[in-house]
């Protein structure tokens, strides 16, 4: 059987093997790292980009998926950490002191 070698989507030599390529961290997000994945630049197809944040900020969204050069979503956003009630529905929360951890955006 032959060899093949796959480098950034291109399969040498040309056969009916698939080549998928990796995906570049997102760039240009607010408030992330650099890079903003914490595998680093670059993340391989069918891994995912752990989204990473500046101190006193998380991401919307942890995890993005690399889908041949795409990620799955595309960008995360980083929003400031802190503290605020909410007033959760429904019959086992009739207490008014229950109030959970969330993130909140900046105006």
């Amino acid at each position: 059987e032959g060899h093949f070698v796959c480098n950034d989507g291109v399969l040498e030599p040309v056969g009916a093997a698939q080549c998928l390529r990796g995906c570049a961290a997102p760039r240009g997000v607010s408030n992330a790292l650099v890079p903003a994945c914490a595998e680093g630049s670059a993340v391989e197809h069918g891994s995912t980009c752990t989204a990473r944040c500046r101190s006193s900020y998380v991401p919307l969204t942890r995890a993005l998926a690399c889908r041949d050069s795409g990620l799955i979503p595309e960008r995360f956003e980083c929003v400031r950490d802190g503290n605020l009630t909410v007033a959760p529905t429904g019959p086992f929360y009739r207490s008014a002191a229950f109030a959970v951890r969330v993130a909140v955006a900046e105006p």
